[in-house]
């Protein structure tokens, strides 16, 4: 395959010039790619040095397309940003900054409204599960949409934990 033969420095920067990647990201296509794992150091180090990733740029970039354009709750976006190898540290922070606790119910309602179209939020029970497993799937906490549901844990319809 020609990549393996390719410069593991111009290999990134062309990985780069698609999109903006993590480190980690950027790591695991060179690694795949067949470059040793002290060249691909190497490389991670100086597009450090000049500045050519930003991690925490990366995450917030991702989060905040995900909330506002997909409309995807902060436990799915939690995991994507997890997946593309940034720290819990910093995607928590990061998910601080995108999802302000005290805008969280404003934005719950606000993807409520999207997803139920113009119909509006459902009446009927089995619409309202319906759009619930939606919200769940989005990645909005299984406590947020069981509230909304109108119900506690344990009355007969599982929403999931909000550890999950």
């Amino acid at each position: 395959m020609a990549a393996r033969n390719r410069d593991p420095w111009q290999q990134a920067l062309d990985a780069l010039s698609h999109r903006a990647l993590s480190r980690e990201e950027i790591r695991r296509k060179l690694l795949r790619a067949g470059h040793a794992g002290e060249r691909v150091a190497e490389v991670i180090e100086k597009l450090d040095r000049l500045s050519l990733v930003d991690d925490r740029a990366v995450a917030y970039n991702h989060a905040h397309h995900r909330a506002r354009e997909a409309r995807r709750g902060s436990f799915r976006v939690r995991g994507e940003l997890l997946r593309r190898g940034l720290s819990p540290e910093l995607v928590d922070e990061v998910l601080d900054e995108v999802f302000p606790p005290e805008r969280r119910e404003v934005y719950f309602r606000r993807v409520v409204a999207r997803l139920a179209g113009r119909e509006g939020e459902p009446a009927d029970r089995t619409a309202r599960e319906r759009l619930a497993r939606k919200l769940m799937r989005a990645g909005f906490p299984g406590g947020q949409v069981s509230s909304w549901l109108g119900e506690s844990p344990g009355d007969g319809y599982d929403m999931g934990s909000e550890d999950e």
